[in-house]
């Protein structure tokens, strides 16, 4: 079965099972999507973890995924209104000062600077992705969060796939960010047509259908168009620099048609905190 088959029957069978846990089980804050979001985390950090493995890196990957769900599981929390904001912030700077202070407890010289070379990719494994999914379960707290859910999802992964279209139909200009060489600049362009399209349909027309929510300015939706669908890219090209620097062609085999999991998730990372701030500008409320 070609690639292109391959991601034709995940797109044709994701985004109805993504809608029906959206919107048919809105429940507790989004519980359910929320779950998925942290099962997500720890699953692409594993992925991760184990790249950096490969690389020659000491990392103990069991305890890192796990770790990372602890990000957007605060987050639910904070959501829902049984702890405070300051817990995020409190959590990271507590785990991230327990792998500072790890080496010191080595009694081996040699293991202390084996354990401190480990420090740098120790901190990447727990604020990414974990951080960055938090976000996403932070929408939770907006009016009518399915809307905005769905409509981040489309924004990310319209941009992804139409880029990935473009780049196949008329890509020529290829070699663009050494980090992807395949990729070209008319697969770029794809995906920002499709962020800005999806923004303008969600900000401007689609909130007339939606009860309890305006019609925004199409300069913002714009705005958000352009930044998200830079933000969308350059988080895949990101995710293209680790496998590049830990020398793996993807992330891992679960996904049909897309290697590993975090390769199917990476174009969220750096879009969700800029999708959050923007709808909390178009709501015009600082959530």
């Amino acid at each position: 079965m070609s690639n292109t088959a391959k991601r034709l029957i995940l797109f044709v069978f994701a985004f109805p099972l993504l809608g029906a846990l959206i919107f048919l089980l809105p429940h507790y804050h989004h519980l359910a999507a929320n779950l998925v979001v942290i099962l997500v985390t720890i699953l692409s950090t594993r992925e991760l973890g184990i790249m950096f493995a490969q690389a020659g890196f000491g990392i103990k990957t069991p305890y890192y995924p796990l770790l990372s769900g602890l990000f957007p599981l605060c987050q639910y929390f904070i959501v829902s209104g049984l702890i405070s904001e300051k817990a995020m912030i409190l959590l990271i700077v507590l785990l991230v000062s327990i792998n500072l202070v790890y080496p010191v407890f080595k009694r081996d010289k040699k293991r202390v600077v084996v354990a401190v070379s480990t420090v740098p990719v120790a901190v990447l494994l727990l604020i990414y992705p974990a951080v960055f999914f938090s976000y996403i379960v932070r929408f939770s707290v907006f009016p009518q969060a399915s809307y905005f859910i769905f409509f981040f999802i489309l924004l990310v992964y319209l941009n992804d796939s139409n880029a990935w279209l473009f780049g196949v139909l008329f890509g020529r200009n290829k070699n663009v960010f050494a980090v992807s060489p395949s990729k070209s600049r008319e697969g770029f362009i794809g995906g920002f047509v499709a962020s800005l399209i999806v923004s303008e349909s969600f900000i401007v027309y689609f909130p007339r259908f939606v009860e309890g929510i305006e019609p925004g300015s199409p300069w913002l939706a714009a705005a958000m168009g352009l930044v998200c669908g830079f933000t969308t890219i350059l988080g895949d090209l990101a995710e293209s620099a680790l496998k590049r620097y830990t020398k793996v062609k993807d992330s891992g085999d679960m996904i049909l048609g897309r290697g590993g999991l975090l390769d199917s998730v990476d174009s969220l990372l750096l879009t969700a905190p800029v999708f959050y701030y923007f709808i909390c500008l178009y709501l015009g409320k600082f959530l």
